[in-house]
């Protein structure tokens, strides 16, 4: 896949200069302006991010990796095109190699495979009445699952695996729970996944066995959570939520076995997201905005100390 690989310098996106908030959340500074979000470890220093560059959410977008020390970002993905990471694990450490979904070279997203820190990405998705997104690596590298929809529908969202060399598509959910963002578990056995269907009129996060099966509801609960990845020792699942009638959601954290979800971050009139655990344990990646995210020129990239 051609694809542009370049430094981006433009005006830095420094929300409090350098100056962490109260909560604790430090933002890193990075040579590029928003909207930057999705941040994925691919070690306990780098990160692979993506760069929407028409404000929060708007597209065209690029995935680039960036030092959690902060700096320059070096885009992977053509310019022209819009690429986009799943926050959580897009990445393999044991295979080397990172996952992204991309409508380069055609008119609909797809999902690619790539070597660490390469941009020579192979397409392993190719159906013409269905469009790929949110793609989760698994822990070995063999498999990827995403969330995929019937072209030109925004609902209806369903749940498919496919081997890393493109064989073996696999339905893990219909569709009629509306199912996205799905992120694998580090034992490889388990996917965490938001559904906007299965319970009527809310969002909720929910676990699925790797080989399908009756999802389980995670949250049970009132508010919506999104955004939901694993834990290094797959122990707990961080998350976004506005769990007690908050304005604008913050990361939680909720054991896997069962028990009550821990706020994280606790910074009034600030959207948090999209969180990512590193893979030492230590720290606790995600996007946020001072405000509402929606509409604007995007959000910055954040540091919290994890539980």
């Amino acid at each position: 896949m051609a694809s542009l690989v370049v430094q981006l310098t433009s005006s830095a996106c420094d929300p409090l200069g350098g100056v962490p908030r109260d909560d604790g959340a430090r933002p890193i500074v990075i040579d590029a302006g928003p909207s930057l979000q999705n941040p994925c470890f691919t070690s306990a220093e780098s990160l692979l991010i993506t760069r929407w560059l028409d404000g929060y959410n708007g597209a065209p977008a690029v995935v680039a990796t960036i030092e959690l020390a902060g700096g320059a970002l070096e885009v992977l993905t053509d310019a022209d095109a819009t690429s986009v990471n799943l926050p959580g694990a897009c990445s393999s450490a044991a295979a080397a190699r990172w996952v992204f979904s991309s409508d380069v070279g055609g008119d609909h997203d797809e999902i690619f495979v790539a070597p660490l820190g390469s941009d020579d990405a192979v397409q392993i998705t190719d159906r013409a009445d269905a469009m790929a997104f949110e793609p989760s690596i698994s822990p070995d590298g063999a498999w990827v699952v995403f969330e995929s929809h019937p072209l030109d529908v925004e609902g209806e969202g369903a749940l498919f695996k496919v081997h890393v060399d493109g064989s073996e598509l696999t339905e893990l959910t219909d569709g009629s729970g509306d199912d996205r963002q799905p992120n694998w578990s580090p034992a490889g056995d388990a996917i965490v996944f938001q559904s906007h269907a299965r319970v009527p009129g809310n969002i909720e996060l929910f676990l699925i066995d790797a080989d399908g099966g009756e999802p389980e509801n995670f949250t049970d609960s009132p508010w919506e959570d999104t955004d939901a990845s694993f834990s290094p020792d797959g122990e707990w699942v961080v998350y976004s939520s506005n769990e007690g009638d908050l304005e604008l959601a913050s990361l939680f954290v909720r054991p896997v076995d069962g028990g009550p979800a821990e706020r994280l971050t606790n910074a009034d009139g600030w959207y948090d997201g999209a969180p990512a655990w590193s893979p030492d344990g230590d720290v606790i990646a995600f996007e946020a905005r001072a405000g509402d995210p929606d509409g604007s020129e995007g959000t910055a990239l954040f540091l919290v100390d994890a539980p």
